[in-house]
C-alpha cells in the first residue's frame, strides 16, 4: 500500500504542475521556465526535489561516459599492441634468391658470407641515408654488429670497407 500511495503522490504532483501551454499564455517573458519540463518527485520521508529532463540527459551522458571509460580501460592493453606490417616480397623472389641476382642480403649476413661486393654495396647504400648509421650498426640476436663480425673473422678487407666510410660505423660498439 506504501507503493500505491507513493505513485499517487507523484502523479498528483505532476498533475498539479501547470502545463506548458498555460505558462506560455500567462507569462511570455518567462520563456526559460516554459522550455524546461519539470516534475516534482516525492519519496516518503524526504524532501521534494525538482527533476528536469535536462537532469535526466546529464545523468544518461554521465553513465555513458563512465561505461565508455571502463570499456577503454579494459581494452587498453589490446590497443597498445603494435600492428606488424608485412613487407611484400619482390617479384620472382625464389628465383632471385636461388640465383643471387638482385636479391637484397642484410649487411650482417653478407659479412658472415664474406661477400665483399654485397657488403660494399650495402655500406654505400646505407651511408647515404639518414637512418644509415642505425642500420649499419644494428645488432643481430647475439648482440654482434657487422663491423665486429668482420674483425672477429679476421676479414681486414671487409673491416676496411666499414672504416673507409666516415661516420657510417660506430667503432666503439662491438
Amino acid at each position: 500500500s506504501d507503493s500505491d500511495s507513493d505513485s499517487d503522490e507523484i502523479a498528483s504532483e505532476t498533475d498539479s504542475a501547470p502545463e506548458e501551454k498555460d505558462l506560455e499564455d500567462s507569462a511570455p517573458e518567462d520563456k526559460k521556465a516554459v522550455t524546461k519540463k519539470r516534475a516534482k518527485i516525492t519519496v516518503v520521508g524526504e524532501e521534494v526535489a525538482e527533476h528536469t529532463l535536462a537532469m535526466d540527459r546529464d545523468e544518461a551522458r554521465e553513465e555513458e561516459m563512465q561505461s565508455a571509460l571502463a570499456d577503454f580501460k579494459a581494452n587498453e592493453e589490446e590497443m597498445k599492441k603494435v600492428r606488424v606490417v608485412k613487407k611484400k616480397k619482390m617479384c620472382c623472389y625464389a628465383l632471385r634468391k636461388a640465383t643471387g641476382c638482385c636479391f637484397p642480403i642484410p649487411l650482417i649476413q653478407s659479412v658472415l658470407e664474406s661477400n665483399n661486393q654485397k657488403t660494399q654495396k650495402n655500406i654505400q647504400k646505407w651511408s647515404k641515408k639518414k637512418e644509415g648509421p642505425e642500420v649499419i650498426n644494428a645488432m643481430d640476436e647475439k648482440g654482434r654488429t657487422a663491423f665486429s663480425l668482420a674483425i672477429k673473422e679476421d676479414r681486414a678487407d671487409i673491416a676496411d670497407l666499414f672504416v673507409s666510410r666516415p661516420g657510417a660505423v660506430d667503432v666503439n660498439l662491438g
